[in-house]
């Protein structure tokens, strides 16, 4: 799935990243890419979920 909009898919990430915290007890590193295998998103332990572009 892919959002075009910005704060739809920043709200998305965030929602994931969040899941994974309560899911693992802790942050991970995660990344997310689009269809064409570009990275668009990361969320870290240390500078929390962002969109990368």
């Amino acid at each position: 799935m892919f959002l075009p909009d910005l704060n739809q898919r920043l709200g998305y990430v965030k929602a994931i990243a969040d899941a994974d915290v309560v899911l693992s007890g802790e942050a991970r590193n995660i990344y997310y890419y689009n269809p064409s295998n570009k990275l668009i998103a990361q969320a870290d332990q240390y500078k929390g979920v962002r969109l990368v572009d």
